[in-house]
């Protein structure tokens, strides 16, 4: 897999191989069912342990400004992957990273945590969600081909 990230750029990978885009409400589905399971497949096919995943509370610099922050990480990152919930919709800050990861044309992976209306997405989010194929969490006792869904589907970006 070290190979084709490389292709990506094609040169030095990029720091991360992907920024995680969703709310502080949704921390816990975040860091409890996605984060773990993604790392460890990730360190297994990279052979590293850094730079895998950008989680915001865990790669931003204390005392960065926040929107320097999220640029810097959104443009060292090869797609982002949007977590999206009713409290995504509500936060300007997620807003700002999808907008972000959208102008510096990232490729863009999106999962559905809950049921949302389409008709009260964003714009732009409306726009992502009729043009691609999303993922929909449909619970813990359909985890494994959940995760390996988005796995393989993270690979397919690189």
């Amino acid at each position: 897999m070290q190979r084709k990230i490389k292709k990506y750029k094609g040169g030095e990978p990029p720091k991360y191989v992907a920024f995680m885009c969703y709310s502080h409400h949704d921390s816990e589905f975040v860091l409890r069912h996605i984060r773990p399971e993604i790392e460890r497949r990730l360190e297994v096919d990279m052979s590293r342990s850094e730079g895998l995943l950008c989680i915001n509370d865990r790669d931003f610099r204390v005392g960065e400004p926040i929107e320097e922050a999220i640029v810097r990480s959104v443009l060292a990152s090869s797609m982002i992957i949007l977590i999206i919930s009713e409290k995504f919709m509500d936060s300007q800050w997620c807003k700002f990273e999808m907008n972000i990861a959208w102008l510096e044309k990232k490729p863009i992976l999106m999962i559905l945590k809950e049921r949302v209306l389409v008709r009260k997405l964003p714009y732009l989010l409306k726009n992502i969600y009729n043009k691609n194929t999303r993922l929909t969490w449909t619970g813990e006792n359909r985890k494994n081909e959940f995760i390996e869904n988005l796995y393989k589907s993270m690979l397919n970006k690189l």
